[in-house]
């Protein structure tokens, strides 16, 4: 509901939070932007999107599961109005998104630590796309040639090579 208590759930949803049952669920939540969600603004986010725009396809948000661990979740969701017009409850699905989530957030960290080791190499490193342009480079790569960053990307390779290097290309 908008004020924050669960009206229906099903077994699946109670599992998703650590609930044997959906008596369990409604139970414990008495809140559910206080209790259930990590970040109580977001629950607020969650009511103003549904009060403008009736209805959300993808809001990712973390939640607080029965034992306090967390979980990224992907809600769709509409809002169902009384017969004045005013929103009575919201309907929708939740998917557990935290496998997809840990896996972009250890995807960031490794690229995060390739881009520190690359750009710590006295050598200089580049990366260019199938058609030459350049994608990335290191700063050695940048000082051995003297231009910026903003100088070099997206530009083609050839436009920096020798003659000879383009032709064995």
């Amino acid at each position: 509901t908008p004020v924050g208590c669960f009206l229906s759930a099903n077994p699946s949803l109670a599992r998703i939070l650590g609930f044997n049952s959906a008596e369990e669920l409604f139970d414990h939540f008495q809140d559910i932007g206080k209790q259930h969600y990590l970040n109580p603004e977001d629950r607020e986010t969650f009511r103003r999107i549904m009060e403008t725009d009736g209805e959300t396809s993808d809001f990712e948000v973390q939640l607080r599961k029965r034992d306090g661990s967390r979980i990224w979740a992907s809600i769709k969701a509409r809002a169902i109005m009384d017969e004045t017009g005013k929103i009575h409850h919201f309907e929708g699905l939740l998917e557990d998104i935290t496998e997809r989530k840990d896996a972009e957030k250890a995807l960031r960290e490794s690229e995060e630590r390739y881009r520190t080791i690359l750009n710590e190499m006295s050598e200089g490193y580049h990366e260019v796309d199938l058609a030459g342009n350049f994608t990335f480079f290191n700063e050695a790569f940048l000082n051995l040639f003297g231009y910026s960053s903003d100088e070099m990307m997206g530009t083609n390779f050839s436009r920096y090579a020798a003659d000879e290097a383009i032709a064995k290309r």
